[in-house]
Parts: structure tokens; sequence; C-alpha cells
């Protein structure tokens, strides 16, 4: 389990620590990075999350339904709940609690919840984790995204309606939640991909992941990274809450089949995913404590982790 927790954790903090080392020693400009982080955001994100949903099998996606609604139902309570906590208790606005809400909300499937399945139950099980990637990316970033407009329109002249429809048309078109979105039609039209298509896509896509851990770390290295009650808070929610949360859910209230269960609850235990922090670099948004989160539960999972799946074979 050490060695499966490392294959998983180890490659994070190597991307973090290359972004974060280039920009505290400015090798790389770590205040202007809106190039990388469009072309991260804009090109290659979406093109790994369309292919990662577009390849998904339909009778995958139609099998795992119920996966995906737990998923997808547990990432919305905490992503209202974590809302209100960053507007009502901090006193955030709305586009500086967009990085927080989508911190914890979405886990970091692919990056961690990928390697942690297959070392688990084989090369199989990449399906299951593709629905929960296919649950965060059509239902938490877009509306993580939608809080970002909203903030931005705020300033813009119109009535409240008026401005929230367009922070709502202007997320749902940005390529980061069309490339998903276009990807879950697909699958579910179930019409494979043309080879072409999917090798061309693929040259962005594989830049994805290596990209998006060195410009968080750029962002890192110009944020000073503190604890206080907002990300002690989150770390606990995160780590703790929101597993125990989501196995009641899906085992006392859905009445689940244990098998299940057991895959909800420990994708929901992986530690956050890095686009809380990307996403709002592009609104100018605040994401210090967003930051903090991603490095201090990045590293408090391998505890947390070994306990979830230590406690697995006692889910009936």
């Amino acid at each position: 389990m050490t060695q499966m927790l490392a294959n998983a954790l180890v490659p994070i903090f190597f991307g973090l620590g290359m972004g974060y080392f280039a920009g505290r020693r400015g090798i790389v400009d770590n205040r202007n990075i809106s190039g990388l982080n469009t072309f991260l955001v804009s090109y290659a994100l979406p093109a790994a999350l369309f292919l990662a949903t577009a390849q998904t099998p339909r009778d995958v996606l139609i099998e795992h339904g119920r996966l995906f609604l737990v998923l997808s139902l547990s990432m919305v309570s905490f992503f209202f709940l974590t809302l209100a906590v960053e507007v009502k208790l901090f006193r955030f606005s709305l586009a500086d609690s967009a990085a927080m809400t989508l911190s914890i909300a979405l886990p970091n499937w692919v990056a961690v919840g990928l390697p942690l399945f297959i070392g688990l139950y084989g090369p199989q099980s990449t399906t299951t984790v593709a629905v929960g990637i296919v649950a965060g990316n059509v239902v938490a970033a877009p509306m993580s995204l939608v809080l970002l407009e909203a903030g931005a329109a705020q300033a813009n002249p119109g009535g409240a309606l008026g401005r929230f429809a367009s922070a709502l048309w202007k997320a749902l078109s940005k390529p980061i939640v069309i490339g998903p979105l276009l990807g879950f039609v697909i699958s579910l039209a179930g019409y494979p991909l043309p080879a072409v298509i999917s090798r061309s896509v693929g040259f962005f896509g594989m830049t994805a992941a290596g990209v998006a851990l060195f410009v968080t770390g750029l962002v890192l290295s110009r944020e000073s990274l503190s604890m206080d009650w907002n990300v002690s808070g989150g770390l606990v929610v995160t780590l703790i809450v929101q597993p125990v949360f989501t196995y009641i859910l899906a085992a006392w209230i859905l009445r689940y089949p244990a098998q299940l269960v057991r895959d909800a609850v420990l994708l929901m235990a992986c530690p956050t995913a890095f686009l809380g922090v990307l996403l709002p670099v592009a609104y100018n948004a605040r994401s210090r404590e967003a930051g903090a989160l991603l490095l201090l539960s990045s590293a408090g999972c391998a505890i947390t982790l070994s306990v979830v799946i230590l406690l697995l074979p006692f889910i009936k």
C-alpha cells in the first residue's frame, strides 16, 4: 500500500515542486502566467477531459449511473456548503469563494484516483474513475465557473437576473466545460472516436497533467502559504467529513450495493484537485487558501487513504 500511495502522490509533489522552484528562483515569471494558464485551461485540459469522457463506453456510463449520482450529490452538497461558509463566515466575494468551493467539492481523480484504483483493483477499474472524472467536470467545474463569471459580472450594469444569465452562459461556453460535455454526449451516442481524432486531440491532452502541476506550482510560489481556520476546516472536510458523508448517503440513504459504496467512498477520500487553484487565476480571484489546501490534503491523504483502504472490507 505504501508503494501504491507513493506512485500516486510523488509525481504530484514532483510537478508542483518543479513549478514552485522555477517561480521562486525567477526562472519562470510567476506573476505573468496568463499565457500558460490560457493554454492549459482553454486547450490542454479540455482536450484531456474530452478524451476521458468520449472514450468511456456508453454501457459503462449507464452501468455506473448510480455511482455518477452519488458522486454528483456529494459534490453539489459540499459545493454549496462551502460557498455558504466562504461568503457568510469569511466574507469572501463570489469569485474569491470559487477556489475553495471547487477545491473541496472536486477530488483529484486524475492524478491520485486513477493510480490508486489500478493498484487496488487492476486496470479494469479505470472505468470507475472515468465516471468520477465525468461527474466532476460536468457538475462541479461549471458551477465554479458560474461563480467566477458572476463575480466578474457584478461590475457590469443590469439586473441581478440578467447578470446571472450572462454569467451562466459564459461559464457553459468555456472550452473546459464544452470539452467534457461534448465527450459525454459522444459516449452516450455510442459512436467511437476515429483514431485520427483521438491522436490529434491527444497531443494536447497528454500535456495537461504535467503543465497543470507546473502552473499550480508557479501560482503557489507567489503566495504565502499559511494555516488558518479556513484551510484547516477545509482540510478536515476534504479528507474526513466528505468520505463519511458519502458513505452515509450511498449506504444508508440510497442503499447501494457494498462494492458501489466502497468505490464512492474511496473516490471521495482522494485529496483536492488542482483545478480549484488554476481556474481562479484567469479571473484574478483569490486562490491562496486553495493552494494551501492542495498541498496539505495531498500530504495528509497518505494517512487518511490508508485508513479508508483498511476499512473498505468492513463495508458489507
